[in-house]
């Protein structure tokens, strides 16, 4: 296992991507999956709300399959997965931003919800809102922090240039 950054969550060197899981394949092929890879030492798992939304209802299937998972194994796995997941993303209809206050905590919300977990151990925004101050944005997701709903908070899709600022107002 390895310290991810300066947190102090530990994980394995490989993340598994689960971007399928819960709709382009069966629920017993993703347990499986995620079996074998827990089996294997791994215990670093990424999804986002985003994942099988595109499928059908346009439900979280990812994040909601991880979660039949975890609790059908509770207390059977050689370590807790340590799962990375992210919101934020843009409304697949029409693109429109939903990098706003409502629309991370409503992420936040669902994917917990979806996980089955009390606090999400890295949050990622999946996409940026350059016109939004960097210090509201950081704000929001302290927030979240010490709310205990999230742990570590990270970005996806940001501009170099974005992430220096956000590093100088951290």
């Amino acid at each position: 296992m390895k310290r991810l950054g300066k947190t102090d969550l530990l994980v394995s060197p490989v993340c598994l991507g689960t971007d399928w899981m819960g709709w382009s394949r069966t629920e017993a092929d993703a347990f499986a999956v995620l079996d074998a890879f827990a089996e294997a030492g791994g215990c670093f798992l990424d999804t986002a709300n985003v994942y099988g939304r595109w499928a059908g209802e346009g439900l979280n299937y990812s994040e909601m399959c991880i979660g039949r998972w975890l609790r059908s194994r509770r207390g059977s796995l050689p370590r807790t997965p340590v799962i990375a997941t992210k919101g934020a993303h843009y409304d697949l209809a029409d693109r429109h931003v939903r990098v706003t206050e409502a629309d991370i905590r409503a992420d936040v919300e669902s994917s917990l919800t979806a996980l089955g977990v009390d606090s999400i151990d890295l949050y990622y925004l999946h996409r940026d809102d350059p016109s939004l101050p960097m210090e509201t944005l950081l704000s929001w997701m302290n927030d979240l922090v010490r709310e205990g709903k999230i742990r570590y908070f990270a970005a996806s899709n940001f501009t170099a240039a974005r992430l220096y600022e956000a590093e100088t107002c951290a």
